[in-house]
């Protein structure tokens, strides 16, 4: 197994099914690297929770990824235009911190 840390984000990284105890940078977190405690699934299901009750947010919108890990979270996906991204990226901070939120969204061509 290549161990590497580049000293940004945080994350679980495998190879061949393995766990080890990489760090994956913040702007290529995925799924796989949501975090399994307790404060980071409520963190994820508040925020999921205010996307999907956000009339305003189209689906891509409310179905962006938010990968939290060790209380960070992560913002991943397309979404429809600037003010949605600004929408769910203000939703994030307020319920994780500005701190804790780093954006990775994209507005759809």
């Amino acid at each position: 197994m290549i161990a590497a840390d580049t000293g940004t984000g945080t994350g679980t990284a495998t190879d061949k099914g393995t766990a080890s105890s990489q760090t994956t940078p913040e702007h290529s977190m995925t799924a796989e690297d949501q975090g399994n405690s307790p404060t980071d699934r409520a963190l994820t299901s508040r925020i999921r929770v205010a996307l999907i009750e956000n009339d305003q947010l189209s689906v891509s919108g409310k179905n962006v990824k938010i990968i939290t890990r060790d209380g960070k979270v992560t913002l991943r996906g397309e979404v429809a235009n600037e003010a949605e991204r600004v929408a769910i990226n203000s939703a994030a901070e307020s319920i994780a911190g500005k701190e804790n939120v780093s954006d990775y969204l994209e507005v759809k061509p």
